[in-house]
Parts: C-alpha cells; sequence; structure tokens
C-alpha cells in the first residue's frame, strides 16, 4: 500500500469513527470528543491541501528542470514533500490513538488523549508547513523566470527611484532643529547618514549585479536567479526605508516643537448590570515659538503659540480609578518642547508648573517671577502662551503661583513625592478635594456628583458589584424575580438556560444595565 492510500484509509477510519464516538456517553469530556473530530476534519484537509501543492511542486521541477537540479532541488524537495507525507500518517496514528481511547470512555484517559492530540497536531503543521515552503519557492522561481524582463524592469525602476531620492529639504528641517535643540544634534544626524548609507547600499547592489543582469532569462543560472531575486527584494526594502525615514523623520522634528499635557479632568462611576469606571482626559498642546526679551525685561509682542486640545475617555478596572481618583485635576503626562512624544514624563504633578523655571533663574522661554509693589513675586506666563495657560489654569487664573509654591512642588519632585499644593485656608490646591480642581472643574461629573458619594459602589466601600437583575420598573422586577425562582439551579448552568436569558452583552440591555464606550 502506498503512502497515499495509506493517508486516506487511515482518514476513512478517523470519519468512520468520528460519527461513532460522537454518540459516546458521558464518561468522557464532550468538548475534548470534538477536539478530536476536529482535529480528523483538519487533518484531512491538510492532506488534500498537501497533495495539491505537492503535485504544483512536481509540476514546477518539470517545466523547469535546469532552473532546480543544479541546486539538487529535483531531488532534495520531493524527498521533502515526501517526509512530509510520512508526517501526516503519523498524525493520523495520534488521532487514531485517541479515538481509541476516547471508545473506552474512561474520564481517567483524558490526559493522554489531549497528548495525542497534541503531537497530532504539531506533526499535522510542520508537514505543511514544510510543503507551503517549497511550493511559494518553487512558484516564485518560476514565475520570476516567466517574467524575466518585467521583473529586470520593474528593478531598476525602483533602483532609480532610490538614485533619484532627495534629501535637501530634510536636511534643511534637521539643521533648523539641530540648532533649537541641540540635544537632538546626534540622533537626527544619524538617522540622516543611515538614510544616506542605504542609498549608496542600493547604489553598490545595483552595480555588483551587472554581470547577471546582462545575461537573458534562459542563460541564467539558479544562482543567478536567487541573486536576481535577492536584489529585488533589497531594493523593495531599501526603497521601503528611505520612503519611510522621509515621512517620519520631518514627524518626529515636528514633534520637538510642541509641548503637551495629558490632564485627568472627569471621572465616572456608572452602575447598571455591573459597575464600570471611566476616566476623560484632556490633551492640551501647544507649540514653541521663540521669545526675546529686550535689555528692560520686556518680552517681544508676537502671534499667540498655536494650541490644540482634545478629550479621550478611557474604561478602566476599578483599582485603576481609585488609584487616579486622588490626581483628578493634575496632569498625567507631559511632554515638553525640546523631546519626543516616547520621552513623555509620567510624573503626576499639578498643571502649568511644568513650564516655570526656579525663581532665582527669573525667567525662561514661557515666562518670568513678576515682583510686586510690596516685594513679593509671583509666576507670569509670557502673552504668547495666554492660550496655553488658559487651557490648563482656565480663564479665572490669577497670580496665585509664587516661590514658595514652586520650591515645595521641585523638593516634592525630588523626593518621588506628588505635590498638591496648599490654598491660603492651608487645605490641598490640587487633586481630590483641591480647591483649583473644586473650581476649574465644577461643572465635570465628579465634582458635581461630589465625587459619587451616593453611589452604590461608594457607600459599600468598593464591594458593590452592580446588579445583574437590575430592572427598569417595579412590576417588571417582580414577574422576573418570580420567573427566576421558578428554575432550578442547574437549569442556570445549562446551554438552554444560557440561549433562553441571552449573554452577558443582551441580558445588560434586557434588565436594564447601562453601558459607555469610550476610548483612550
Amino acid at each position: 500500500m502506498d503512502k497515499k492510500t495509506a493517508i486516506c484509509f487511515i482518514l476513512a477510519l478517523f470519519l468512520l469513527g468520528g460519527l461513532i464516538f460522537s454518540l459516546g456517553s458521558s464518561g468522557i469530556n464532550r468538548g475534548l470528543i470534538r477536539s478530536a473530530e476536529a482535529e480528523q476534519v483538519k487533518l484531512s484537509e491538510v492532506t488534500r491541501d498537501i497533495e495539491s501543492k505537492s503535485s504544483s511542486i512536481m509540476g514546477n521541477l518539470k517545466s523547469e528542470p535546469e532552473l532546480f537540479s543544479q541546486r539538487n532541488l529535483s531531488t532534495e524537495w520531493p524527498k521533502q514533500v515526501e517526509q512530509s507525507q510520512s508526517l501526516l500518517i503519523e498524525a493520523g496514528r495520534e488521532v487514531t490513538s485517541a479515538m481509541a481511547l476516547i471508545e473506552k470512555n474512561d474520564p481517567k484517559d483524558e490526559s493522554q488523549i489531549r497528548v495525542h492530540l497534541s503531537k497530532a497536531q504539531s506533526l499535522r503543521d510542520r508537514a505543511q508547513r514544510t510543503v507551503t515552503e517549497i511550493q511559494q519557492t518553487s512558484d516564485k522561481w518560476v514565475t520570476y523566470k516567466k517574467n524575466y524582463n518585467k521583473k529586470l524592469l520593474e528593478s531598476k525602476g525602483i533602483y532609480d527611484k532610490i538614485i533619484g531620492a532627495s534629501f535637501v529639504d530634510l536636511e534643511s528641517q534637521i539643521q533648523k532643529a539641530v540648532t533649537d535643540w541641540p540635544k537632538k544634534k546626534q540622533f537626527l544626524e544619524d538617522r540622516l547618514s543611515a538614510v544616506k548609507a542605504t542609498v549608496d547600499r542600493a547604489k553598490q547592489n545595483w552595480e555588483n549585479s551587472a554581470s547577471y543582469r546582462s545575461k537573458t532569462a534562459s542563460e541564467l543560472t539558479p544562482a543567478d536567479f536567487e541573486k536576481m531575486i535577492a536584489l529585488g527584494n533589497a531594493l523593495n526594502t531599501d526603497y521601503r526605508n528611505i520612503t519611510g525615514t522621509q515621512n517620519s523623520l520631518p514627524k518626529l522634528i515636528d514633534q520637538l516643537y510642541w509641548s503637551w499635557d495629558k490632564t485627568l479632568i472627569d471621572m465616572e462611576i456608572k452602575e447598571g448590570y455591573e459597575v464600570d469606571f471611566y476616566l476623560t482626559y484632556r490633551i492640551s498642546r501647544t507649540k514653541y515659538v521663540p521669545v526675546t526679551v529686550n535689555e528692560s525685561g520686556e518680552a517681544n509682542t508676537g502671534p499667540p503659540a498655536e494650541t490644540k486640545s482634545d478629550t479621550s475617555v478611557s474604561k478602566v478596572n476599578s483599582s485603576t480609578y481609585k488609584k487616579m481618583e486622588k490626581h483628578i485635576g493634575m496632569v498625567v503626562e507631559h511632554k515638553p518642547a525640546g523631546k519626543f512624544d516616547k520621552e513623555a514624563e509620567r510624573t503626576i504633578q499639578p498643571p502649568g508648573y511644568a513650564y516655570m523655571c526656579p525663581p532665582e533663574q527669573k525667567r525662561n522661554k514661557y515666562g518670568y517671577w513678576q515682583t510686586r509693589s510690596n516685594g513679593t513675586s509671583f509666576w507670569v506666563f509670557y502673552g504668547q502662551y495666554a492660550l496655553m495657560r488658559d487651557m490648563l489654569w482656565g480663564r479665572s487664573y490669577s497670580n496665585w503661583v509664587e516661590p514658595r509654591s514652586y520650591r515645595d512642588y521641585s523638593r516634592s519632585r525630588s523626593l518621588g513625592r506628588t505635590y498638591y499644593g496648599t490654598d491660603s485656608s492651608n487645605k490641598p490646591r490640587f487633586g481630590k478635594g483641591g480647591s483649583f480642581t473644586s473650581s476649574r472643574y465644577q461643572g465635570s461629573k465628579y465634582v458635581k456628583s461630589g465625587g459619587y458619594k451616593s453611589s452604590q459602589y461608594v457607600k459599600s466601600g468598593g464591594s458593590y458589584k452592580g446588579s445583574k437583575y437590575t430592572t427598569r420598573s417595579r412590576s417588571s422586577s417582580s414577574s422576573r424575580s418570580s420567573s427566576y425562582t421558578g428554575r432550578s439551579r442547574s437549569s442556570f448552568g445549562s446551554s438552554s438556560s444560557r440561549s433562553s436569558f441571552g449573554s452577558s452583552r443582551s441580558r445588560s440591555s434586557s434588565f436594564g444595565g447601562s453601558r459607555f464606550g469610550g476610548g483612550k
């Protein structure tokens, strides 16, 4: 009996066994029986797939014998295909062994059944992977030879685009960025050098291929074909790298000119079928504009810095909600100008403080310390950054940040602590219950609800998990309650019970639970 006949014979036994074993009693887990039957089906499908691909491979070997014979592939590939067919037969034996144990219907054999099915799957995957790789390679080589002239023209076209790539605009952007942000000089210049080196490498590869590019398709050896395919792949990769850098590097440079702050502006607890928790963030972005100061200390007047603002809502678990609650109204991420987005600081801090400088420094690129008539000082943002100030502090901004506050903030940061500040009443200014938070976000759901103190979740100390049977009316609640008590516990765990009552999603809708979809 040849191997193909043996495979067909084994699969026929599998399918017959599957019909018998599917009728088995409750001894063996039915899910495991279904897994075995599924493996039978999959093995049958893979067998047909390998037979089809084997025919394709043999057809390619016969159509282009010289293309494959010089590398011994005419004998090596059929040998690998035969080995793969042997793996299928071995996989079939593993499934047969699993089915024999299933027929015994002894739950003690379940672990051994799983071992047999796991081995069968591994053998099947190896066989299919090997034959698929051979078929794809042989198809690629035959197709390349048939379309050699077209492929050569395509490679020449990609090469021309590579050597024609211009970096003038990119060099100009990098030069300006390096002047504005010297710390990024090495990174930006390295990226530019790398993309230029890609062009040089492509030129060298093209020149090295001249000896076999000059041949006709019929003159090419298998080694030549392999080199030509590799050349085409390399040129495509180089071109993608070049265009990718031309597109991505200006975007990275642009990031340097923007600062942004991610502020936690609202929180929400929704109680329905389950208790759900949501955090609302606002991302405030400000584009850096140079501000020059004259000898008198007066800043130049100019157009306001460009600003952008958007919000996002994230559904979180209860532990994250509790952790973040004390930080409401505060900045949870800050990205200063001169850094990339991936370098953003994830330190909880009051809004606006990251843009200030130590009082001894007097001023920076965003503002300065101004002295009152009584000798005290306060922080003032330059007019160009008034919109940023309004986004972070609101239009009711007053000059309340004094040197002592900034020093306390700096000291807390150096000690790894979160600074919540103090107001004139010696109470926290920022975070949960902070005077700034209560004023700045008085319209938020969190502040309006008093921190959701009246919610079942908060009143229960976090033990309330929501109600799976929340109802819209007393009457419907009564009728449903009676219908539940009429069902046995076993009926709730059965598939028919799940079908009757629906999934958790449908139950949420039926019984009045509400859900709010928000994404970051």
